[in-house]
């Protein structure tokens, strides 16, 4: 689930790893899930009288706490009105409130989201979710309250509109208010006032699990916290009309929060505001108004993106185009201009990303343009170009990948830059072409120590029975420790492949 927003990056460029625990599994991610909740409630939709100020809530709104005669724990939220293109902050409260400690199971780095809503009708609306995202190998941790001791937290949303295309080339059409909470998105069904109340549940599995880890009792049982009620109104076209005279602003800081409340009600009539700040290149401001504008989803807009493309030369200007011109479906028109930045993008940036976008995206009509990247001399937009051929390697075309796995080969015996050898290897691995390993089993011998360990990373990936006895040599003769881990895992790795196929 990636955030549209452009004040909350865009994801595509990185990759989380990712865990997934039972949803009722710790307390905090309960509790963090009614904040989900809360933050729904407020997304309801209302017409609103007419102000001057178009900024955030700031008023709070006072905790009541229930509790099981061991936990006691309350909600708040920051405000009890909201307009569409606010952020807001709920907060919890989880407070022992017996005569003994308490364990909780608090991965403080994970967010286990449940939302239970009931609206001003009194029908309850329930959804869950699970967006359980840390860094690899982080485990779980128990969290110890002392009597009376506390734990607080907090999790920002944001309120927007999110629309469809009613037609191709026609303006978009609302069709429904949702909450945004970076990697998760909530839909806000009808309008109204809404209440939402969390329940912390012990998972008795899990708890078992990591009671030993403890030294006390983990916290067993139910509790639902106090209920809290929220109002979302609509900014009216007062509101609006400011925000977009206010996108030209010389203060950044408007000129942001201007896009940004814009860019949640998706009004199309900042389009042009928007597009002037693609061509004044302000670093600050592009990419959140690209996002507003891939929001807005006016596809008439294609033409003056493709103009803008051609006339910057900044890079990254290129490269936030292209991502518009997709998030707007622009087809054949959008793809051709990736594989001509691929060839004569104005900066390496623009050239490096174009080059792995199109192995992403098995453009195989940009197979020739990424192969000559490859081979040629700048080291950045090389090796991105190697990252990408394993991708395209993978397509379904004999010929082509046949033409592709030469390359790589080519570079993994001849090429000078140890860093490409490695690069190529590890495309070769992804390929996953029989006919490279030998080649492969070679590289584990390559003068650079690098080059070896990624050649036995690629073999784990494909290799047979034949690999076995080279990655053992490689492995007693390993001079690092990476190249050793290397050849354990891919031994590893291809005998239980092996024990696989045999039980088959």
């Amino acid at each position: 689930m990636t955030s549209t927003n452009g004040f909350r990056e865009l994801h595509r460029v990185s990759v989380l790893m990712a865990r997934f625990w039972p949803l009722s599994c710790s307390a905090l991610g309960l509790w963090l899930g009614a904040l989900v909740a809360l933050s729904t409630l407020t997304s309801c939709g209302r017409i609103a009288s007419d102000e001057s100020s178009a900024s955030a809530p700031t008023a709070s709104v006072s905790p009541r706490t229930t509790t099981d005669g061991k936990l006691r724990c309350g909600i708040s939220a920051n405000a009890d009105d909201f307009r569409v293109g606010d952020h807001f902050r709920l907060s919890v409260r989880v407070e022992n409130a017996s005569d003994r400690e308490i364990w909780l199971y608090f991965p403080a780095v994970y967010k286990a989201l449940t939302l239970t809503i009931t609206n001003e009708r009194g029908v309850k609306m329930n959804k869950r979710m699970t967006a359980i995202y840390g860094p690899a190998g982080l485990e779980p941790q128990l969290h110890r309250l002392a009597p009376g001791e506390a734990y607080e937290d907090s999790i920002e949303g944001f309120i927007e509109y999110e629309f469809a295309r009613a037609s191709q080339g026609s303006p978009s059409i609302a069709r429904r208010i949702v909450i945004d909470f970076r990697d998760v998105r909530i839909d806000i069904i009808q309008a109204g006032r809404f209440t939402a109340a969390l329940e912390l549940t012990a998972d008795e599995k899990v708890a078992k699990r990591a009671e030993p880890m403890g030294e006390g009792p983990i916290w067993p049982g139910t509790l639902r916290s106090n209920d809290i009620g929220f109002t979302t109104t609509v900014p009216t076209r007062r509101n609006l009309d400011r925000a977009i005279r206010e996108i030209g602003s010389e203060d950044t800081a408007v000129a942001l929060r201007a896009i940004e409340k814009v860019s949640a009600n998706c009004d199309p009539r900042a389009v042009p505001a928007l597009l002037r700040i693609l061509t004044t290149e302000n670093g600050a401001l592009v990419r959140p108004a690209a996002s507003a504008l891939a929001r807005i989803q006016d596809t008439s807009i294609l033409p003056q993106l493709e103009s803008i493309y051609r006339t910057t030369r900044q890079g990254e200007i290129q490269r936030i185009v292209l991502e518009t011109m997709q998030s707007l479906q622009a087809g054949d028109r959008e793809v051709s201009l990736l594989i001509e930045t691929v060839r004569s993008g104005v900066t390496q940036k623009s050239r490096k990303y174009a080059a792995y976008e199109t192995g992403v995206r098995k453009l195989t009509q940009g197979a020739d343009a990424v192969i000559a990247a490859a081979k040629e001399e700048e080291r950045p937009v090389r090796y991105s170009a190697i990252d990408g051929l394993g991708l395209l390697g993978q397509t379904q075309d004999a010929n082509l990948r046949a033409k592709i796995v030469a390359v790589l080969l080519d570079i993994l015996r001849n090429d000078g830059d140890r860093t490409m050898r490695g690069r190529a290897a590890g495309s070769l691995g992804q390929i996953g072409d029989p006919s490279t390993i030998p080649a492969l089993i070679e590289a584990l011998h390559d003068p650079n120590n690098f080059v070896g360990a990624a050649a036995a990373d690629a073999l784990r990936r494909f290799a047979g029975e034949k690999a076995l006895e080279p990655l053992r040599q490689f492995a007693t003769a390993a001079e690092t420790e990476s190249q050793r881990r290397a050849a354990t895992w891919a031994i590893s790795e291809i005998q239980t492949r092996l024990q696989r196929q045999e039980g088959q």
